[in-house]
This record gives C-alpha cells, structure tokens and sequence, in this order.
C-alpha cells in the first residue's frame, strides 16, 4: 500500500484503523478508534481482538471471515457489526480489510477498517418508521393519491385510491381508465397536461361505475431536468357536487326572482350602502344600475319619509328580529316624482349573528292609493245619493200618502178636457207653470201630469206644501242647511231644490209662502242657484217650476202679501183648473172609479148604486171638490153591508154655501175667502166632533194632511166654542 495513502487512512479521523497480526493480537490503534470506543491505547495494544477485549469485538460470522481471510489471502469482505465500547454505545460499524504480507507472499496480518455507521442505521430506521408512519397517514386520507410515471402507467396508490378504483387493482394501469371514465388517452386527461408544460392541472369527472363524481388533480413531480412522475390526487366530490348544482339551482331561482319581480328589490351594505339592485326599481327611478350601486339607500325617500325610516332602522325590532313589514313610505325618482310603497326588510347575518347585509323589497302602492281615493270618493257620492234618495223616498212616502188613491185625472168635461189640452201645451217646455183653482180640485195631479209628460218624467217629482210648513223651517225645507247651521242641524241636509235636480219642484199653496222666502225663490228662478242655510257655497240646480194656490194672487199683490216680481215669474202659463160643480157631468165617472177602487182596498164587493144617489151627488154644490167626493164615497162603502152603496145620512151637507167660481167677475160675486174657509173647516169639524187627525178625522174628512189642517185652524183663529163665523175672527 502506498505509505502516504497508508499514512492518511490511520490518520483519518472518519475510520478506525485496526492492525492485527496472525494471531489476532492488536498491534496498532488509531486516535478514532480510541475516541469511539474509550479504551486507552494500553488497553488495547497486545490485545486479542477476539477474546481479551472486553466488547468481545467480534461475533461469529465476523471471526470466520477474518479466519478465512487470514487463511485464503484474500481482502476482508464487507461486514456489520455491534460491539459493545468502553462508554456502553451501541455501535455499528461497517468493516473491510487487506492482508498484509511477508516477503515470501505469506499473510503476516490484516489492517481492519471500521465506518461507524450507527447513525446511518439509525437514520434509516427512523426513515422506516417515517414511511410507516407516512403509508398510515396515506392510507386513511380521504383523498385518493396515485403516483403516475412517464408512460402514464400507475406505479403505486393508496387505500383510499383502492377504494375508488372499485374496478380492481390498478397498479400498472394506464391512469386514463384510473376512474373507470376512458377506455383510451383523451386530451384533456390532467395527467397527460401536466407531463407535457409541467404544471398543476385539474378537472371534475364522473365515474360511470359507481355514478360518483371526483375532483382529479395532477401534479408534476420534478427531477433535475424534467417531470419525472405525477402524483395525481382523486378527492370525492359528489355531495358538494349536488350541493352546488342545489345552490346554483337556488340562486337561479332568486335571481330570476329578484330581476323578474315587479316589487323594488335592494340588496344594501350593514352602512346603508346599496350593493345590487334590480330591474323594477332601475325603471321606476329612472337610474342606470351603476348610478344606485354604491348610493346610500335614505336618498330614495323623499324627505317626508326620511325620520320614519330612521325610526324604523333604530327601532328595537329591527335590532332584535332584523325585520320590518308593510310599512308605508314615499320614494322619489331622479326627476323628483313621488310613489307610494310598502318597505319590507330583512337582515342577513353570519354565524356570530352581524349583520352581513339587507334586503329591502318596495311594493308600489300608488296605483292603490288612487283607487282607493276614488273609491272613497265615491263611497261619500253614494253616501250622498243614498241619503237624497232617502229623503226622497220620505217625500213620495209622504206624496203617496196624501194622493188618496188618485191614479190618474178622471173626467170627460169640456172644462177638464181643455185643463189638459193646456197641460199636453205646456208639458213639452221647462216654462214655470202656475195652476188656479179651489182646494180639492186635483191642482197637484194636474202638476204631476205635466212632470210626467216633460222631458223630465224619469226624474224626481217633488211636492211641498207651503202652507204646512213651520214658518221657522220653510227655508232649511226648501233650500236646506249645513251642520250646526242653528239648534238640532247635526248633519247636512239637503233641501228640496237640491233634490229636485233635473226634475220638478211642486210648490202647493205658495200664497202662503213667507215674503223673505218669495226673495230667495225668486232668485232662484233667475237663477237656478241659491245657498244652504248656514252655508256659502253657492249650489247650481236645474228643475222645473209648477206652483198652485187657492187664492187669487193679483189680490194678495194688491194686498201687499206677495211680491209682484215673483208673481209674475210664476204666472208664465196659468192654468184654471175648474171646480167639481163647474163640471158636474165626470162626477159619475170619479164616482165609479172610487167605488171600485176603494171597496177593493177594504174587500167589498159593489156592483149597484142605490136609486137617487147620483142624483143627490150631481145636485151638491161640492166645495171640498174632487177631495170632498172621494171622501163621501169611502164613507159610504164603508157602512155598505151589500153590493149595493148607499149615502149615509148626513153625508152631503145641504146647507153650505156654495164656493165662489175664482173665474167670475165683478165686485159683488166674491165673499171673503178666509170667511168661506173658516166656515168649511168649522163645518167639518163639527161633522167629526172636532177630531182633526185619524179615520174619522176633520183632515180625512177634508182630504188634507192632520198638519195642514190644524195649520189653517190655528192660522184662521177657530176654537171649539166658536159658533158663529165672526167668532172666528183674531
């Protein structure tokens, strides 16, 4: 051996150099080897390496190879062995050796070299270990892993890959049937992309064995120069899979929602901040989307609303609940233009209960509103109407009282048959109408005649009879009043122009109409416009006037009690209507028409007349009229006990004046018509016993209403002691 190489290698402080001679007898150390071991170089020079070293230094197999060594000449082969050091550790040392010779060639000896590799060893069993360790970790991923080589052939995998790979062991396999998807290589296979640019590719696949899906991700794994394996990655993604198509499924259907839907939707920031928007509340503000995202969402509000929305957003149920519903608010577009909506919002929150963001969703209710405006418009018109129609109906209830069974105007007489030749004249025109003639003569039925053949027959009728009507109230009766208007006007009430509109107004006995009214009526004949009592608004009507009256009126001008302007409004087309005893020829013909209609409302059956009973009605003067005729015959069918009627006794009063004619002239053909009434009235009363209302009244006698009669009674001064005319007198 070359000394210097010699020299190195018993120097070397990484070996231990041993010199042995035949025997086994140490005859060199090195300083190493001391250092390892712990013995002195004493303790060891002349030694036997086999049997005087406490470590006992050689084990069996080691002995035999040096014997042999010894014997054969040959070099010492590679060995390990454990010998126990002076400082008790465990060494391992890798040996070998050469001969050493004499000059004859025979072995003298050996040189012995030890590695210490006990840390090597140590090394390599807790890389064992590791690797165990690591196949534990390996196996009990849920990951699938696989290690691919070059030719995209499967060299190793780990249990859970077994597991995925239900078609079999796929160690030698090519990876692009790792998963069961191809029968051959594909151009999209993970493994494939990542040998040819060295990077990390990944894709979702479908195993059609096992209908599960996978998430593949093949990474390189790098030698010096290239890609040298893959390690590929299986991860079972299925539920995440459906959970993901679920919640795509689910945001489709918000968004479809929340784009389609025709209520204002916001998505808005814990700052107020608006972060999505859709497209009825773009069109209803007239901004584009990215003109909202990013604006505080109070700017909507018009001011109005704005305290009500911070209100709502401070409140405790908003903080508590993170809700609000149907609360009415007013939003304003770019232009300024106002709506009505209904705010319902809900707060959004993570896992630690902040919120995350909002939701606010405006339901236009503006539309709504106005319907609702109009409906209550109209409610307070059919209120109205219904209560006209109310009154209205009062009126004809009371009309339909006092007609008395009149159904049509009944006779054949020249003077009756020109009465409504004038009444067929003038019917066709709105002129004012005034009708003349006595009480009894039927002056409101030739009115209503005249109504129902105008223009204006589908329209109201109404009656009002001057005369019965409290001084004190004629003008709230006619025109009206507001609430509180004087003590007991509670509510508004119209009055009977008003509900006349577009009919006729009837005003019987307007002689007796207050002299302030006649002013008022006046004008509204110029007119057609008056005022509520306690009132200012002024009120546009169309109706018709008809007027009648028992007096004359030229005389009550003349006598200062009607005003001239006003009579001669109302004496447009006068019309006389004749007294019964002008026209004595129809008073068979209303006889049978009382008759039959009269014993037909009180269920008894006449056929006959009694011998002499027309004769005695057609020689009465008849100065109650038409009224005073019916009257007679109802009494008579009502002591009737047959088919034949008879007069009671009494019935015709014989010994009344007969009533002036209001068409004669002259100064001495008229006697005092208050006297003559006075003395009608007193006559009729003692005829009942001075009962003026019920069945067997002086007002059923007379054919008037109870009110009109004690009107006129206590108007003409007549008491129960009376006897004489002039006694009635004020």
């Amino acid at each position: 051996m070359n000394e210097d190489l010699s020299h190195r290698i018993l120097e070397d402080r990484q070996f231990m150099v041993v010199r042995l001679d035949r025997a086994g007898n140490i005859t060199y150390v090195n300083p190493y080897f001391l250092k390892l071991t712990g013995y002195a170089e004493t303790e060891v020079l002349n030694k036997n390496w086999f049997g005087d070293l406490r470590s006992g230094g050689m084990h069996d197999g080691l002995k035999e190879s040096f014997k042999k060594t010894m014997e054969e000449g040959t070099a010492l082969s590679d060995y390990e062995s454990g010998a126990l050091s002076q400082l008790d550790d465990h060494l391992l040392v890798h040996w070998s050796g050469v001969i050493e010779r004499d000059a004859f060639g025979k072995a003298t000896g050996i040189i012995a070299i030890g590695e210490d590799i006990t840390e090597y060893h140590q090394a390599i069993k807790a890389l064992q270990n590791e690797r165990s360790q690591m196949n534990v970790v390996l196996s009990s991923l849920n990951t699938g892993l696989a290690l691919i080589n070059r030719g995209l052939t499967v060299e190793w995998v780990n249990e859970t890959m077994m597991r995925v790979l239900s078609s079999g062991n796929p160690i030698g396999r090519k990876c692009y049937s790792s998963i069961g998807r191809h029968s051959g290589p594909c151009e999209d296979c993970p493994a494939l992309l990542t040998f040819k640019d060295a990077q990390i590719h990944e894709r979702d696949l479908l195993n059609p064995v096992n209908g599960r899906w996978y998430h593949v991700v093949a990474q390189p794994v790098k030698d010096t120069h290239c890609v040298a394996k893959i390690l590929e990655s299986v991860t079972d993604i299925t539920e995440q899979k459906l959970a993901g198509e679920s919640l795509r499924e689910s945001e489709e259907k918000f968004r479809g929602f929340f784009t389609c839907t025709p209520d204002y939707c916001y998505i808005i920031s814990p700052e107020g901040v608006i972060l999505d928007t859709n497209d009825a509340a773009l069109d209803v503000t007239g901004y584009r989307k990215e003109e909202l995202i990013g604006r505080t969402f109070t700017t909507l509000y018009s001011a109005e609303s704005l305290p009500k929305v911070k209100q709502l957003f401070e409140s405790q149920r908003w903080r508590e609940k993170g809700e609000l519903r149907g609360e009415e608010l007013v939003i304003t577009d770019r232009k300024g233009r106002r709506r009505i909506v209904l705010l319902s919002a809900g707060a959004v929150r993570d896992g630690e209960g902040k919120i995350v963001h909002s939701t606010s969703i405006q339901t236009d209710i503006t539309e709504l509103k106005r319907i609702e405006e109009v409906r209550i418009g109209l409610m307070k018109e059919l209120e109205a109407i219904k209560n006209r129609l109310e009154e209205e109906n009062i009126y004809l209830r009371k009309e339909i009282r006092g007609e008395q069974g009149f159904s049509d105007i009944i006779g054949k007489s020249n003077g009756l048959l020109y009465v409504l030749m004038r009444v067929k004249e003038v019917a066709a025109t709105d002129s004012t109408v005034l009708i003349e003639g006595e009480t009894g003569v039927g002056k409101e039925r030739v009115a209503r005649a005249i109504h129902n053949m105008s223009g204006r027959g589908g329209k109201p009728f109404i009656t009002v009879n001057c005369a019965a009507l409290p001084q004190a109230l004629v003008e709230s009766e006619l025109f009206g009043h507001e609430p509180g208007a004087f003590t007991g006007a509670q509510r508004l009430r119209k009055g009977r122009f008003e509900l006349a509109d577009g009919g006729t107004i009837f005003l019987d006995e307007v002689g007796e109409m207050p002299s302030e009214i006649q002013v008022k009526l006046l004008r509204v004949l110029q007119n057609q416009e008056f005022e509520r009592v306690g009132g200012t608004h002024t009120i546009k009507v169309n109706v018709r006037v008809i007027t009648a009256t028992n007096h004359v009126l030229l005389n009550e001008v003349a006598a200062g009690r009607f005003r001239p302007d006003l009579f001669y409004r109302l004496n447009v087309y006068p019309i006389t209507v004749p007294p019964l005893r002008k026209r004595r020829e129809d008073i068979s013909l209303l006889m049978e028409f009382f008759v039959r209609e009269i014993s037909t409302r009180m269920g008894k059956k006449i056929d006959r007349v009694a011998p002499g009973v027309l004769e005695q009605l057609k020689a009465y003067d008849w100065p109650g009229n038409v009224r005073e005729l019916m009257n007679v015959v109802e009494r008579a069918v009502i002591i009737t006990r047959d088919a034949i009627l008879r007069l009671p006794q009494g019935a015709l009063g014989g010994t009344a004046p007969p009533a002036p004619d209001v068409r004669q002239s002259g100064p001495n053909c008229f006697t005092s018509l208050k006297d003559h009434e006075r003395q009608y009235i007193v006559r009729a009363l003692e005829e009942t016993g001075w009962r003026v209302s019920g069945s067997k009244g002086a007002a059923k006698l007379l054919g008037v209403n109870p009110s009109t009669l004690e009107s006129k009674i206590k108007k003409l001064g007549i008491r129960k002691s009376a006897s004489t005319p002039d006694a009635h007198r004020q």
